[in-house]
């Protein structure tokens, strides 16, 4: 089976990659990934594949990177293809549709699709969001203590973000929590380390409805203390995560005293870490996630 695999520009495709390269060494496919500019160009020929995974950048509003002239180009392409063919949708919102241009019956491989979207689209395949190859190294052989960082949250604050809520959290730790939260970056190839030292870790949405971080904190047993957004996400591929058992989510109004009842009773916290952890190996299984994509592919 050979498969071609078109690439314009974003985040949140990396999961694609590691796929396709995994079932590449298992010699079930042949796969070619090409850039987007030169797949428009007169002298490729798709002809010879049998399936197209085919990437736009998602958002249509951002002129700077959405090329309106060269996706026009492509989107023939795709909609010639012969073979079986899947729209590759990376929003970083999990809720939006990157291809309004095309027919919600289009199948589509989307990151950590809401409940809403895949109602909605023709959602053939779920996939995790952003690019952190750590995921694949060994599993750790247990759950490790101590946490002697009782809260860390230290997301990034963007005035370009569609809501407040990552400075109302900041707000609520720093005037109720101060004395217990570690605010400092840790540069994001030491973060999983790090957070195992960590009991509780604070997320709230960016752009989409989860901080990246959220998952660095599910492998590393950290109980993922996280806005209600995370509510409506699959962020897994191939388990649900659920409330108050492998996460805890809060609203504004609930916040400081779910995170009090957090503080105040370690061992329920790090109950909750052990399992977000299970399930966190669990959902990011390599090896399924070939089996099915194969499976979609034929």
């Amino acid at each position: 089976m050979k498969v071609l695999y078109v690439l314009d520009k974003g985040s949140n495709c990396w999961y694609v990659d590691a796929m396709l390269t995994h079932l590449q060494g298992l010699g079930q496919i042949e796969y070619t990934s090409i850039k987007l500019i030169n797949y428009t160009k007169p002298e490729f020929d798709q002809d010879g594949f049998d399936v197209l995974v085919y990437q736009t950048f998602p958002d249509e509003s951002v002129k700077g990177k959405f090329n309106k002239a060269l996706i026009e180009l492509g989107d023939e392409l795709f909609l010639e293809f012969k073979g079986n063919k899947f729209l590759l949708d990376s929003f970083d919102d999990c809720s939006r549709n990157g291809y309004k241009r095309f027919p919600n019956s289009a199948p589509r491989i989307k990151v950590c699709a809401t409940k809403s979207y895949q109602k909605k689209y023709n959602t053939a395949f779920i996939i995790p969001a952003f690019d952190m190859t750590s995921w694949f190294l060994p599993k750790d052989t247990g759950y490790q203590l101590p946490r002697t960082v009782p809260i860390h949250c230290a997301f990034k604050i963007d005035q370009r973000y569609p809501h407040t809520i990552r400075n109302q959290i900041k707000t609520a730790l720093t005037d109720k929590f101060l004395n217990h939260t570690d605010f400092h970056r840790v540069p994001i190839g030491e973060y999983v380390h790090f957070l195992k030292s960590v009991r509780i870790s604070v997320g709230g949405p960016g752009y989409g409805q989860c901080s990246h971080a959220a998952y660095l904190a599910l492998q590393a047993g950290t109980c993922l203390f996280h806005h209600e957004s995370i509510e409506e996400l699959q962020l897994l591929p191939h388990v649900d995560l659920e409330p108050s058992v492998d996460y805890v989510s809060f609203t504004m109004d609930s916040f400081g005293k779910t995170l009090q009842f957090l503080i105040e009773h370690p061992n329920v916290a790090e109950a909750i870490g052990k399992s977000g952890q299970k399930k966190f190996y669990d959902g990011i299984d390599l090896n399924k996630s070939c089996r099915q994509l194969l499976e979609i592919f034929k």
